[in-house]
């Protein structure tokens, strides 16, 4: 195998000659509109969602109070036990007593009702029901507290260093009967992440508006405005509470590019969502999905050929590559190419004979097999002699 380095803006000029044009004007809307440090909250900060880069941050490890952004940490079990069979979303929950008496944000769980898992879980995610998610966690670990443990293990496993959790719906404690849910800025966007990159269907119900719930009698409006007022915004949990002010975790899209913006602590709803909107669209102003590679596209190196009419071969593509990256980092993405030193014909059409990869600094952007276009036949005794003669 042979490895060679190329500067992609070489490789792609027509793919991206229009894109250059705009860097520079883009670059400048980027510093006019470059937000400014938010003075009504504790905590924020701004992720590109494939890179996981954080590129705007005020007191992101700080701890803090989430209230019912913890309820992200319930979504995430509950679509992973889901998908790996332990629990199906068509169970029957029936209310536990526990259940019924939740306060806060609820949907008035009854005592012995019953209801689909699907019907709670979408009921936690558009309304942030107190009583669904406490009625979820008891069907998924037995108990309130097993639950909770399976929470603080799966943060621990995601590296939420500054994260404690200590109830499944983020409610304040009450009579000092327990500690205050905290964690960070930082640790909420590890936890959207996580759920955005793996289970990206709980956004087909964090951008619902409303829907009816308990046969139609009652009506579930979602809590995250941002929905309403943002066009590009889907997601993804709103919290609240006196003591831990108004707190979001927001995320958008946009043209392939996904931003995750979390505020922790604002002193007003209005402040929250204003400043959440701000933060996400100056993050999608950042970055463009580009298409580093189309499928077909035939390299500049070939690979030599031995008992072929043909001396070489040149690869080509099989897939496309995209990537979301920086607009402004457009000329600093590097190409690798790996070949095979050599093919013998007979050579079959869609043979894989290496492969190409598309770097941002260290991090590893697509990739792509190299496959021979067409068929290559050995010759027969007349090729030969032509073969010998060409030589």
């Amino acid at each position: 195998m042979q490895r060679k380095m190329i500067s992609l803006s070489v490789l792609l000029v027509f793919i991206c000659s229009a894109v250059f044009m705009s860097i520079q004007v883009v670059s400048a809307q980027q510093e006019e509109y470059a937000p400014s440090q938010p003075e009504n909250c504790k905590a924020a900060l701004v992720m590109e969602l494939t890179s996981g880069e954080i590129v705007y941050d005020v007191n992101i490890h700080q701890q803090l109070e989430p209230a019912s952004m913890v309820k992200m940490m319930l979504i995430l079990i509950t679509m992973e036990r889901v998908k790996a069979g332990y629990i199906s979303f068509d169970d029957v929950i029936r209310v536990s007593a526990a259940a019924s008496r939740i306060g806060g944000s609820q949907v008035y769980l009854k005592h012995n009702e019953t209801f689909t898992l699907m019907e709670l879980f979408e009921s936690v995610l558009i309304k942030s029901a107190n009583d669904s998610s406490f009625a979820i966690a008891e069907h998924i670990a037995g108990s309130n507290v097993g639950f909770v443990d399976m929470m603080n293990q799966r943060a621990a496993e995601l590296g939420m260093t500054g994260t404690v959790f200590q109830s499944p719906h983020g409610l304040p404690p009450t009579a000092g009967n327990r500690d205050p849910d905290i964690s960070t800025a930082y640790d909420m966007a590890i936890l959207a992440r996580e759920i955005l990159l793996n289970h990206p269907e709980v956004l087909q119900w964090t951008s619902i508006d409303t829907k009816t719930f308990r046969d139609g009698t009652f009506i579930l409006t979602n809590t995250n405005r941002l929905i309403r007022q943002m066009e590009e915004c889907d997601g993804l949990k709103t919290g609240f509470y006196r003591n831990a002010g108004f707190s979001i975790t927001a995320t958008a899209e946009r043209d392939g590019v996904r931003i995750i913006a979390v505020l922790f602590g604002c002193d007003t709803g209005r402040e929250r969502f204003s400043e959440a909107a701000r933060f996400l669209r100056w993050g999608l102003s950042l970055y463009k999905q580009y298409d580093l590679m189309v499928p077909g596209f035939p390299i500049d190196r070939s690979i030599p050929l031995k008992n072929g009419l043909e001396r070489e071969v040149r690869p080509v593509t099989l897939n496309g590559v995209q990537a979301v990256v920086p607009r402004d980092r457009l000329h600093d993405i590097l190409m690798k190419t790996t070949l095979e030193n050599e093919l013998t014909a007979p050579v079959e059409a869609g043979t894989v004979c290496g492969f190409i990869r598309f770097f941002l600094d260290d991090r590893e952007l697509g990739s792509s097999d190299l496959i021979v276009a067409e068929s290559v036949e050995a010759p027969g005794f007349w090729g030969k002699l032509r073969r010998k003669a060409r030589l």
